[in-house]
């Protein structure tokens, strides 16, 4: 359990259409609700959901690409390493949201290389799925867009493919604005958004703040001086690198950050559902702040968001899968809702599997630097030797969705948030399944120029 997990869990009890994350989560946990409250059996499905997914996409890349026997034995023996257990052991949305999303991947891979209508009403309710999970799922058109530019189907069903797909989408953004906007009288997709480019912002402007000389507008005023009043107290200075209880996310969750401050003193929250509201309101005013911040400031915020955060994503911190906190039950009343819906007294762990989980993840950001490193080599080595003149044209698309989801997503990543390990698990598996398939065609080029020399 993580602060999150005590929010989706409120959002299910109290049957809510709008939280502070997507509302998806809570939906999932009221659905599993139906059958039991069982933690074990929550988390059990949500395992279950990942390996039959992942199955499905390695089943499908063996049948429609060629794959060696090796390389599907590969992927197999990848579906069982241990951060997936610890995802799905968690009451969070990146294990469902992980899986929805390799299925996702597995229909545009169908598009590409075996299209039929029914897939096109796949391809958007996935990716209507996904992002009532996580919001990461925002740019899944744009390759749902590219994919159908690469099928074979006829021109008609593939504007049908991207129509539908943008409607959903679209669907999704109105019922969520027009939900935030009972709330706050605003007509938002996002207020954590606008956390999120506030937090994003101050961990910038505290290396300029004194020498902007720009005069700050009247409604980011007393914001601007509880924000200036924090970083002239006495503090540890935050930067992406600071190691903490909420790597890259200190402005939005600790208590004494100026953003927290300023909520805390504009509104007064009798019950948790209540914080949840404030939380909302103030969320518009903080992204236009931040937005006006980073008007000036390009230099600054390639300088110090943008740069650490490539780093982040080379080596991206574990922090949840190495934190205590995943361990402990809340003591205050947010709590009781969790307490409540899986009728917990308390979390039981021995200090050895600590131990042991800390351990483990300690080696998880070197391994995925590692991999980073790999896939890249893999793919120069790719396109050094003309692979694409080596394999059929089913291949060549593959491999085009492939690169053109690496590099979407890494833009993604590096733009919108600080990156963490477990925002990474899609791209992992993603560099994964494509270093095969590129070790497999070097393998065969290296082959065939060795006989050749004979």
């Amino acid at each position: 359990m993580v602060l999150d997990s005590y929010y989706y869990v409120m959002g299910a009890t109290e049957r809510l259409n709008i939280n502070l994350w997507p509302i998806g989560y809570s939906y999932f946990i009221r659905l599993i609700g139906v059958l039991s409250h069982s933690d074990l059996l929550f988390t059990t499905i949500q395992y279950e959901i990942f390996q039959l997914s992942f199955l499905y996409l390695i089943f499908t890349i063996a049948n429609l690409i060629e794959l060696p026997k090796w390389a599907f034995v590969t992927l197999i023996i990848f579906s069982f390493n241990p951060i997936i257990p610890y995802t799905c052991n968690l009451i969070m949305a990146d294990g469902l949201f992980y899986s929805v999303s390799i299925v996702w991947f597995t229909i545009l891979v169908k598009i590409i290389i075996r299209p039929n209508q029914y897939l096109i009403i796949l391809n958007g309710i996935f990716i209507g799925v996904a992002l009532s999970l996580r919001y990461h799922a925002l740019y899944y058109p744009i390759l749902g867009a590219f994919a159908f530019l690469l099928s074979q189907y006829r021109f008609i069903y593939k504007a049908l493919g991207v129509v539908f797909q943008l409607a959903i989408v679209l669907l999704f953004v109105f019922f969520t604005q027009n939900q935030v906007k009972q709330i706050t009288g605003q007509s938002q997709f996002s207020p954590f958004g606008g956390w999120k480019i506030a937090n994003n912002t101050l961990y910038v402007y505290e290396n300029i703040y004194r020498t902007d000389q720009r005069i700050i507008p009247n409604k980011y005023r007393e914001l601007d001086s509880i924000v200036r009043r924090y970083y002239n107290s006495a503090h540890r200075k935050q930067t992406l690198f600071t190691n903490d209880p909420m790597p890259g996310g200190f402005y939005v969750f600790m208590s004494y950050s100026p953003l927290v401050i300023y909520k805390n003193s504009v509104f007064h929250s009798e019950s948790n559902v209540d914080d949840v509201k404030s939380f909302m309101r103030v969320g518009g005013l903080y992204g236009d702040y931040g937005k006006y911040l980073l008007k000036g400031s390009p230099v600054a915020y390639l300088k110090f968001f943008i740069i650490p955060n490539v780093i982040r994503y080379f080596s991206p911190p574990a922090e949840l899968y190495i934190t205590l906190s995943t361990f402990f039950l809340r003591r205050d009343n947010i709590s009781n809702y969790t307490k409540k819906w899986f009728h917990f007294k308390t979390l039981e762990v021995n200090v050895e599997a600590i131990q042991f989980r800390s351990n483990l993840f300690s080696f998880f950001p070197s391994i995925v630097f590692k991999l980073h490193v790999i896939f890249l080599l893999m793919l120069s080595v790719f396109i050094f030797i003309g692979g694409l003149k080596l394999i059929n044209i089913e291949q060549r698309k593959f491999i085009a969705l492939g690169i053109i989801t690496w590099i979407i997503d890494f833009g993604f990543n590096i733009l919108a948030s600080e990156v963490v390990l477990r925002y990474l698990l899609f791209t992992i598996t993603i560099e994964v399944i494509f270093v095969l398939q590129f070790a497999s065609i070097i393998i065969k080029w290296t082959a065939k120029k060795i006989i050749h020399k004979k």
